[in-house]
């Protein structure tokens, strides 16, 4: 099922709204764990976090949103009168959410080039925790169009610091660095994640969570809480 949250309701119709003419979407809830489902419990297998978590690491996704919305926004093969045509109705595409295709399907949603932010809703499985991701279309008075992954939506969903993450600049800073609290699906793929650091629990006087260290070279360089319950596997 698709939700589109801030647009009319009808083909013939442009989206309209917010000031970001946001279109929002929801994916089906069947989609499963790819990169992470060998390390990851069981209990974590149906985790939106977790998933999310993958579609933020996974690169390939967001180049084919890319491409689609550069596919949406270039005017090269334009006929002369689109400008006024997108004034009624723009030109679109069907994008699938699950993969970021372009192509008509099932799970497929109409975005024209009204639409300035996408938002993917995760669907409710295993607990009623919202989780989403939003990506913004920046588009230059040349008309070039980049797609930026919302670091706002990243902090609202995701226990783990995603920027921090993928840039690594603790590998190399003279001070520990704090990565905040993980919940107990996430830290199971921070191995996965920081292949470079080997990990060190330790219990703290007093408190109900322990300290994850992440090594390198034997030198603390990140510490994440995590519930003293939990194990890396």
């Amino acid at each position: 099922m698709v939700l589109l949250s801030l647009a009319i309701g009808g083909e013939d119709q442009p989206v309209t709204g917010t000031a970001h003419k946001q279109l929002s979407i929801e994916l089906p809830p069947d989609m499963a764990l790819k990169r992470f489902a060998d390390a990851v419990p069981d209990s974590c297998q149906d985790s939106n976090e977790l998933l999310a978590i993958e579609h933020t690491f996974d690169s390939t996704r967001l180049g084919q949103l890319n491409a689609a919305m550069q596919m949406l926004h270039t005017k090269t093969n334009d006929p002369f009168w689109q400008p006024l045509a997108d004034l009624f109705k723009p030109k679109s595409i069907w994008l699938n959410p699950v993969d970021f295709t372009v192509g008509y399907s099932e799970n497929a949603v109409e975005v024209n080039r009204q639409v300035k932010r996408i938002t993917v809703n995760y669907p409710e499985r295993v607990d009623s925790t919202s989780v989403y991701l939003s990506y913004d279309l920046r588009i230059s008075a040349a008309g070039e169009v980049d797609v930026i992954a919302n670091k706002l939506a990243e902090r609202h969903s995701l226990t783990i610091p995603v920027g921090l993450i993928k840039n690594k600049p603790f590998i190399s800073a003279t001070k520990l660095v704090n990565g905040g609290s993980v919940s107990d699906c996430a830290v199971a793929v921070l191995p996965s994640l920081l292949p470079e650091l080997s990990w060190q629990t330790t219990e703290i006087a007093g408190k109900p969570y322990c300290r994850l260290n992440g090594l390198h070279n034997s030198k603390p360089v990140i510490d994440f809480y995590i519930n003293c319950q939990v194990s890396l596997i």
